[in-house]
């Protein structure tokens, strides 16, 4: 099930984001696969725009996010002709200012759809105005085990990027 936030339509999605998020071996980790899981209609809906997979290679992780997304979505049917990765992104700061590139190279400057979690989205939503990527924002629900989990790892992370911010 999806939960939406302040979500581009679709007939004016020019391109769709997914974040990268925990991979376990070669596989999605289950927040990332519940990513993947929203963000499949809006990329099968819309057949003619560009994926941008974003994440890089974590700590016990044989591949990059970025690549498991791409396999993930290959896997079921999306061509990988349409799949942009973004291999290098530690943060959700970097993968907003290198998949920013990716954008420019397309020549995408607004109708970008994201897709994180519920409970990713306001940071996410702060670091794409940061780095001057318009988007739209497409939520996929948590698990209700893990949810306060993440709320803590959030509110952490927001404090230490607005530490680092230079208004």
């Amino acid at each position: 099930m999806m939960a939406k936030y302040s979500e581009v339509p679709l007939e004016q999605v020019k391109c769709v984001m997914v974040l990268g998020c925990q991979v376990h071996g070669t596989s999605p980790g289950g927040e990332l696969e519940n990513r993947l899981n929203a963000a499949l209609p809006l990329i099968t809906e819309n057949p003619e725009v560009p994926v941008i997979v974003t994440g890089g290679q974590g700590r016990g992780e044989a591949i990059t996010e970025a690549q498991c997304m791409k396999l993930w979505l290959t896997e079921r049917g999306v061509p990988e002709s349409r799949i942009y990765t973004e291999e290098n992104s530690t943060s959700t700061e970097e993968n907003f200012v290198n998949s920013a590139e990716i954008l420019a190279r397309l020549g995408i400057s607004d109708g970008v759809a994201v897709v994180t979690n519920d409970f990713h989205q306001y940071r996410a939503e702060l670091n794409a105005r940061r780095v001057g990527v318009s988007a739209g924002h497409y939520s996929s629900a948590t698990s209700a085990l893990v949810f306060p989990n993440y709320i803590i790892r959030e509110l952490a992370a927001l404090f230490f990027e607005f530490m680092h911010w230079k208004f």
